[in-house]
């Protein structure tokens, strides 16, 4: 129930703070600051967040410090601190880490209706298929008419499978299009 959850948080946030290790006390004070975010206390989460973003800044191999902050990127951005997640998402320079922090931007951008920084933050994503993804999460946010035009920016990628719930959604007609095609290729 939520009231022992709330009871095991603060033994949690204790422990996580007193691991030594800056790369397992960033992820532990970022996975609590998710748990916490999810309870519903943004306010506190966003503490563990600028917390466990502390820890991974101060992480002195510059690879394992990259993984360290995307995964206090989702956890900031869980948090509801889209600014603070984007801001360290855009300071990664490893290009597959920094396609995954910015897809995590872009679910919470959406999910708070900020659809102009959700849209900036997939045009920053530079693999193709992580910005096909976050295209179709934008997608289901956006406005019909726009939606289709993200989700046709998405295919242009090629690859439609990881892209055929969204596309089911916003275009039912589509999808029958498609089949058909496949289905044809493949005789």
């Amino acid at each position: 129930d939520l009231e022992r959850a709330w009871t095991l948080a603060r033994p949690a946030e204790t422990a996580a703070r007193s691991i030594t290790n800056l790369d397992r006390q960033a992820r532990a004070l970022s996975w609590l600051a998710r748990a916490v975010a999810q309870a519903g206390d943004r306010d506190w989460a966003r503490v563990l967040a600028e917390q466990a973003e502390t820890a991974a800044r101060s992480i002195t191999d510059p690879y394992e410090q990259l993984r360290a902050l995307a995964v206090v990127v989702q956890a900031a951005a869980q948090a509801g601190d889209v600014h603070r997640a984007e801001a360290m998402a855009r300071s990664i320079t490893d290009p597959y880490v920094k396609a995954r922090a910015l897809a995590a931007v872009v679910k919470a951008a959406a999910q708070t209706d900020d659809l102009d920084r959700a849209e900036a933050a997939v045009r920053s994503i530079a693999d193709p298929g992580s910005q096909a993804k976050a295209l179709a999460v934008l997608a289901m946010k956006a406005e019909l008419p726009h939606a289709r035009s993200l989700l046709a920016r998405a295919l242009a990628f090629g690859n439609w499978e990881p892209l055929i719930d969204v596309l089911a959604q916003i275009s039912p007609d589509a999808v029958v299009v498609i089949a058909d095609e496949h289905l044809r290729h493949s005789a």
